[in-house]
């Protein structure tokens, strides 16, 4: 709330109030601005919520404070949204790789950075070492698990093992063998 007592050119004194800034500005900046006073017309008194302002002079000088106050305000917000924009870039990066699953071995819940496209979906486990399936990447990728207590396998380990075979090198000696290099 933001009251504001002037005296007119005919020595009237005039109070308004108004419910913010911008209502102010709204007025000021409408060609017809018939409900505020004129730019040369003096300022007693100034109060936003209930707080008074440091003197102003003139009308004219008041409307130029309170542009840049809201000018100030407009571009605080915009800079404050635009950080908050980069932080939850930086946060859905910073999370992005961050894999939580539950140890079965010692019963512990293990937080660990890694990326199942780059490092598959068997991990180890940071506090017994035991093998740690990422089973929750998978569910959240595609819904599915073929994981068999029979076999300990389930088809991500064996597409990783392909992966795996891929990269490596062998060579034939003079036998036709293949040998790794």
């Amino acid at each position: 709330m933001i009251r504001i007592k002037t005296i007119n050119i005919e020595g009237r004194e005039i109070e308004r109030t108004f419910e913010s800034v911008s209502d102010i500005l709204t007025n000021w900046w409408d060609e017809n601005g018939t409900d505020l006073p004129g730019g040369d017309d003096e300022v007693l008194e100034v109060t936003m919520d209930g707080k008074s302002i440091r003197s102003i002079r003139h009308f004219a000088k008041l409307i130029q404070e309170l542009e840049s106050f809201f000018w100030r305000g407009v571009s605080t917000i915009k800079k404050m949204e635009e950080r908050e924009q980069v932080n939850n870039q930086d946060f859905s990066k910073s999370i992005g790789n961050r894999v939580t699953e539950y140890c079965p071995h010692c019963n512990e819940e293990i937080t660990l950075e890694w990326d199942v496209t780059e490092h598959g979906y068997q991990a180890f486990c940071a506090r017994c070492g035991r093998k740690l399936m990422l089973c929750s990447e998978c569910l959240y990728k595609e819904d599915l698990c073929d994981w068999s207590e029979e076999t300990g396998y389930c088809y991500r380990q064996i597409e990783q093992l392909w992966k795996d075979l891929e990269q490596i090198i062998f060579k034939e000696d003079e036998e036709y063998r293949l040998v790794l290099v």
